[in-house]
């Protein structure tokens, strides 16, 4: 009679044992998804960031060269639309409203689009938009990726 009763806790006992490794996996599991989870989000986060910074760059770089092409260029002065900046020849052009536009394309596969308005009081305004990826000097509006950052600089000519 004794056998009977050590075998039914032998029993009872591997039933438990089973529970126990059945609960410690899926604390284990959850823990671990949550370590990916966290992990795949602070990915995300980052490539958002570079890709943030890559437009940026490309619009300062685009103010900078507008302000080289007023201030030692004179080239938004008269009948001159062609200006050397980052080592690139650069045209502008006119838009419907007047402005001068430009684009610029850099080595990292991004580009900057420039609009340059002088008003009659000399004050000038300069638009430089900056985007994280471009064919050539245009942007792919349609890359689901896109990031536009705008500077806007604005400053009264003196003589």
């Amino acid at each position: 009679m004794k056998k009977t009763i050590s075998q039914s806790k032998t029993s009872h006992e591997s039933g438990f044992v089973l529970l126990f490794s059945l609960v410690v996996s899926a604390i284990i599991f959850l823990v671990g998804a949550g370590i990916f989870s966290l992990s795949f989000k602070e990915l995300l986060t980052s490539t958002i960031s570079q890709e943030s910074q890559k437009s940026i760059f490309a619009a300062d770089s685009g103010v900078e060269c507008a302000l080289s092409a007023d201030t030692n260029d004179q080239v938004f002065d008269g009948d001159q639309h062609q200006f050397t900046c980052f080592g690139n020849n650069i045209n502008t052009s006119f838009d419907s409203t007047g402005v001068y536009v430009f684009n610029l394309a850099f080595d990292n596969s991004t580009c900057s689009v420039v609009h340059v308005d002088i008003n009659d009081e000399e004050k000038v305004t300069i638009i430089a938009q900056g985007y994280n990826k471009c064919t050539g000097d245009q942007p792919v509006l349609t890359y689901p990726g896109i990031a536009e950052r705008v500077y806007r600089v604005t400053f009264l000519r003196t003589n």
